[in-house]
């Protein structure tokens, strides 16, 4: 792994309504995430962890505090730096999977890239749709998917525009055991081989397993820590997230 800094995140707050009434969603929080890490951020519903992604997506902006990214705050970017940032920089993966059933699994990969104007490499995602065990699916309708196939086309929309950064929101929240299974091998896959950083939030201890290193929040604050060890095996590793958990 690259151990350079690719997102600094420095006393973020977030912060919604007045007075009162106001509720902090995202409490003076500072962490790092590195080039290339699998990072995943665990907590249970209403702690935060949609919220702090949004931020880091550039799509929920901060009360306070900065997100660094190549030396500069995203909170500070242009309508233009934020649009490069959003499309072509990072990319995001639904729980919900957010594809268009009336148009091919294909033409849902190819939004991205006709939104940003951007070239796409047609026999790099035949290639990635065969490493993702897809390519007979290209052609075929989201509303005739099960969950773990649109899932896998959403994957393939995020990862085929070559983003640094997937930012993954419950991604196995909808799926069955083996479909859940089979995304995280995926994304562990182009984690390692394409050295794509995956920010991944989960409530689900097993698929935070897939991670290099965990952050624990709670009410919007981050209470603990955990990473692999070098010699560790997934089991184990699991075994420490359940009890840091409970």
């Amino acid at each position: 792994m690259d151990y350079k800094r690719i997102l600094q995140i420095k006393y973020l707050e977030k912060t919604y309504g007045r007075g009162k009434s106001s509720f902090t969603a995202i409490d003076e929080m500072s962490f790092d995430v590195l080039d290339s890490e699998f990072f995943a951020i665990m907590g249970t519903s209403g702690s935060g962890k949609t919220t702090l992604l949004n931020m880091l997506a550039g799509v929920t902006k901060a009360t306070n505090g900065e997100i660094i990214f190549d030396g500069k705050d995203i909170n500070s970017f242009s309508r233009k730096e934020l649009e490069n940032y959003r499309g072509n920089l990072v990319t995001y993966i639904f729980q919900d999977f957010k594809l268009i059933d009336n148009i091919s699994s294909l033409e849902n990969v190819l939004i991205p890239f006709k939104i940003h104007s951007k070239k796409w490499d047609m026999n790099k995602i035949y290639r990635l749709a065969r490493r993702m065990d897809i390519f007979e699916l290209l052609n075929k309708y989201p509303k005739d998917l099960s969950g773990g196939q649109k899932q896998k086309v959403a994957a393939l929309r995020a990862i085929a525009i070559e983003p640094k950064i997937i930012l993954a929101d419950e991604p196995t929240g909808a799926l069955d055991s083996k479909s859940s299974i089979d995304l995280l091998k995926i994304l562990k896959d182009i984690n390692k081989v394409e050295n794509t950083t995956i920010i991944m939030v989960t409530h689900d201890s097993y698929a935070a397993s897939f991670a290099d290193r965990i952050m624990f929040i709670k009410d919007g604050k981050l209470i603990n820590e955990l990473m692999i060890g070098d010699n560790e095996n997934q089991k184990d590793y699991y075994n420490r997230i359940n009890k840091a958990n409970k």
